[in-house]
């Protein structure tokens, strides 16, 4: 049973199905993979600002404890005069700094105020070098000049303790961020890894689907289809809507109709063989009995009469036995025990058997077949010969010779049989027909009069040739026939098989 439903869908249906399914779900993937990578990239943009503003706060706080260090040398030591020009640059890099940070900091940190605050003390640590920019300051005693530092200490350490803060709040920030950043490259990571083993799962789905679905359904169809040559009853169901289950449903009424019409074949051939045959051979044993004299002496016009009858129950009864003999040829084999044969020896028995068909007909036989060996059942090839020659016989013109030749084709033996009248090659008429025409026992060439009682004599020998692995060939005009047959030579190894078995 399918893991879905598919065999209810037509065949296109279930190829968009196995196409489209697995391309819209690695979109929603690719999708959700794109927007975890997009998140990834911007906190890498937001770890690297938060890095610039660590390294930049933590050289303000080293610009500060210079600030500290030149003021209160300064101071101590009474060199206060353009001591604000000296540390104006100083002032400046930490304004320029801090302004510049403000629009990169958080929301969350509140820098804009502490921006504020550490311009506020930038100005007022000017305006106290203002105040002490007086050269008689050098002259003060120590006390004085320590008691003058610690207003220049408080102001520095408040810049120093504001700038502190936001570096801590900006160390945080970005340790977060970088603690987000991995988590983030863990759960692409993840989407990864499921991608992955999401599309070897759906594959390894959609293979059991078109396993079920498709490929066994298909190989029940294959194997129905050789149970319906074999006139067997099919066994097996194939459920479903779709273009296959109909094709199963198509495959079983032609299967019910194959079986009916073998065993209308079958009883054909038992009425032929039983209610047709019998009759027409016992009608023909009182014919004979009744040429012989039973019942008197004949006129000669009912003598013509009798043996036209004659003629045509013996057509009847010769039809009907090679019949026969092509049904169980092709519906039970033919069982070939293949042996070395001397052809020329075939071939001779052949012409034998027709000497008497041969002088009513005033035709003259003439073999010319070395001693050449071939790999056949000799039984088999003997009743082909025996046909072909009578049947040759018939096609012959009253007076010519039937020539019979065999010659070496590499590993084959070629053996012709024509008239001596070669055939015509400009003739339009003289081609080699093929086992569909002539040799086929539904077209026979047995036409009234001289071949009339030939009947299925072509097709019979050509299985028979064929059992033996040969090859028969016809060519025939209005100036000759010529019948070409390809037979194994003896470099060939001999073997028994079953011909034509179903």
């Amino acid at each position: 049973m399918a893991i879905l439903p598919l065999s209810q869908l037509k065949i296109l249906h279930k190829g968009l199905f196995i196409v489209l399914l697995p391309s819209l779900i690695n979109a929603a993937l690719v999708l959700t993979l794109e927007s975890s990578l997009d998140r990834a990239h911007n906190l890498m943009q937001a770890s690297r600002r938060q890095s610039i503003i660590v390294d930049t706060l933590t050289a303000d706080t080293l610009v500060v404890t210079g600030i500290l260090s030149v003021g209160n040398n300064a101071i101590m030591n009474g060199a206060m005069r353009n001591l604000k020009h000296v540390l104006d640059p100083y002032f400046a890099k930490l304004s320029e700094d801090v302004n510049r940070l403000a629009p990169e900091m958080p929301e969350e940190l509140q820098f804009d105020r502490t921006r504020r605050d550490i311009l506020k003390t930038i100005d007022s640590q000017r305006a106290f070098l203002v105040q002490i920019n007086n050269s008689k300051f050098a002259m003060d005693s120590l006390l004085i000049k320590l008691t003058r530092t610690k207003p220049w200490l408080k102001l520095c350490g408040s810049e120093s303790t504001l700038l502190n803060q936001s570096l801590s709040q900006a160390q945080e920030a970005f340790r977060k961020s970088l603690s987000l950043q991995k988590e983030e490259q863990q759960h692409t990571a993840l989407i990864v890894g499921i991608t992955l083993i999401f599309n070897a799962g759906l594959a390894v789905l959609l293979a059991i689907l078109f396993q079920r679905d498709i490929s066994d359904r298909i190989a029940v169809v294959v194997r129905s289809a050789r149970q319906i040559s074999k006139h067997e009853t099919l066994t097996e169901q194939v459920e479903g809507q779709d273009e296959i289950a109909g094709l199963y449903r198509d495959l079983q009424v032609a299967g019910q109709d194959l079986r009916e019409n073998e065993t209308f074949r079958r009883s054909v051939m038992q009425m032929m063989a039983h209610d047709v045959r019998s009759p027409l051979m016992a009608s023909t044993i009182s014919l004979e009995v009744i040429d012989k004299g039973a019942g008197g002496a004949f006129k000669p016009q009912s003598k013509k009469l009798v043996d036209a009858i004659r003629q045509r129950m013996q057509y009847c009864l010769n039809l009907i036995n090679d019949l026969l003999q092509l049904e169980s040829l092709e519906n039970k084999g033919v069982e070939t025990k293949r042996n070395t044969e001397n052809l020329q020896a075939l071939l001779k028995a052949a012409v034998q058997k027709a000497q008497e068909q041969a002088r009513l007909e005033g035709i003259d036989c003439v073999i010319d077949v070395a001693q050449l060996l071939v790999v056949v059942d000799g039984d088999q090839i003997a009743e082909a010969f025996d046909r072909l020659l009578a049947r040759a016989l018939k096609e012959a013109v009253l007076g010519s010779t039937l020539k019979i030749a065999a010659i070496a084709d590499g590993q084959n033996v070629l053996l012709t049989i024509s008239h001596a009248i070669s055939p015509d090659p400009d003739d339009e008429n003289d081609a080699f027909l093929t086992d569909a025409d002539i040799f086929d026992k539904y077209r026979h060439l047995a036409a009234p009069g001289k071949l009339e009682g030939d009947a299925l004599s072509l097709p019979v020998a050509n299985r028979l040739l064929e059992a033996s692995g040969c090859r028969i060939e016809r060519r025939g005009g209005e100036t000759g026939v010529i019948y070409r047959i390809t037979l194994p030579g003896a470099s060939q190894t001999a073997e028994a098989t079953t011909y034509g078995a179903p």
